[in-house]
């Protein structure tokens, strides 16, 4: 059984096919539907594209909303996110999201939302899945993006530069950044 790198990729990102086009030779994808697809379609997906390798890495790739909740996936439950330190101390609401990476075997997981840990709610939930299940998550400070938009590659909890792990430089040519929406 060999280590694989994945890319997860939501297809609400712009010109998402880019991130396809430009990854790596050897690493593998799975883009899913926040509308159609749940937990179980999700990780029955990534499991099959694994083929019983390992992963290495993960690479969630996604906009950040500004939302006092999260959902990776609309049919899912919505997980406590504004307030979670008081509200949801223990994560609760983030069972489905934390099960995911321990059903696929994720060890290190690369949120390429952009600007999560500059929040205290998504830090405090990152730090705490970390302490519960044994996960490493890296994210962003800022955006999440080509160079050329103002943005870069780098997951600065952990100084990872995403690119050079995941893509090859066409990677620069995708027009957007994962920045943060408002709703």
């Amino acid at each position: 059984m060999s280590s694989s790198k994945l890319l997860i990729i939501d297809a609400r990102v712009e010109e998402y096919n880019m991130f396809i086009t430009s990854r790596k030779e050897g690493i593998l994808y799975v883009v899913y539907d926040y509308y159609i697809d749940t937990y179980a379609s999700l990780t029955q997906r990534i499991l099959s594209t694994l083929e019983g390798n390992s992963i290495e890495s993960v690479a969630l790739i996604t906009h950040t909303v500004d939302s006092p909740t999260f959902k990776l996936l609309e049919q899912e439950q919505e997980s406590i996110l504004t307030g979670v330190m008081s509200v949801d101390p223990n994560i609760d609401s983030w069972s489905s999201f934390r099960n995911l990476w321990v059903d696929i075997g994720a060890k290190i997981v690369d949120l390429m939302g952009c600007s999560l840990y500059m929040n205290d709610s998504w830090r405090y939930v990152l730090n705490t899945v970390e302490a519960q299940i044994g996960i490493r998550f890296r994210s962003s400070i800022d955006d999440i993006g080509a160079t050329s938009t103002g943005a870069n590659w780098i997951l600065e909890t952990d100084n990872i530069n995403v690119k050079d792990l995941y893509f090859t430089e066409e990677i620069e040519n995708w027009p957007g950044r994962l920045r943060l929406h408002l709703i």
